[in-house]
């Protein structure tokens, strides 16, 4: 099989059973990973799949009455390497072209140092997240948009999350956290990690 033909094939499992989609790291910050995922009962095209594309093949638990059916298994590709495969596939896609446009338009809100992102990056990655669920579930999703970005911090002491202050320390490198449960003080980085 030709690469074109490979491309045109894999467009076609990821129209009919495929899933492309966001799924949160840090959703709080607004950092989403990229997802392709296609389910089928064949082991042996999942494992071609991961042959010819990469990713990882998962068997899926299935639970009550789906106990009977046949197995089921996923191919999962995810970040750059999905992207990557989503932009060869795209010109033979049918059904899932607007979810691949999603993701195109995601990718674009990425930069070389993503951190911390703006309130108003993080709205349009959540407005972005919204319509490919939208797409996906055929449901209406609810969106509230965030006014200001609140970097939340988990006390190393006491496991207690706090705000992080929006202001660095100027004596301290970092960011000094006094602690809402134990009242102890402890430094943070910009994304609320305790250093």
């Amino acid at each position: 099989m030709e690469e074109r033909e490979k491309y045109a094939y894999l467009a076609g499992l990821i129209d009919g059973e495929g899933t492309i989609t966001l799924l949160p790291t840090y959703q709080d910050r607004g950092i989403y990973s990229i997802y392709l995922i296609v389910s089928n009962s064949s082991e042996n095209l999942m494992n071609w799949l991961k042959e010819n594309f990469g990713g990882v093949v998962k068997k899926v638990r299935l639970n009550g009455s789906l106990k009977s059916t046949k197995p089921c298994f996923n191919w999962i590709l995810r970040c750059k390497k999905a992207f990557e495969i989503l932009e060869k596939c795209y010109p033979f896609l049918q059904i899932k072209k607007p979810q691949a446009e999603i993701i195109f338009e995601y990718r674009k809100t990425l930069s070389k140092r993503p951190f911390p992102l703006s309130v108003e990056t993080i709205n349009r990655r959540r407005e972005l997240v919204k319509k490919l669920r939208e797409l996906n579930t055929g449901n209406k999703q609810e969106l509230k948009k965030i006014e200001r970005r609140e970097i939340l911090s988990k006390c190393p002491f006491c496991g207690t999350i706090n705000p992080r202050p929006e202001k660095k320390s100027k004596k301290e490198k970092g960011y000094l956290v006094e602690c809402q449960n134990c009242k102890k003080v402890y430094k943070c980085d910009y994304l609320g990690r305790p250093l």
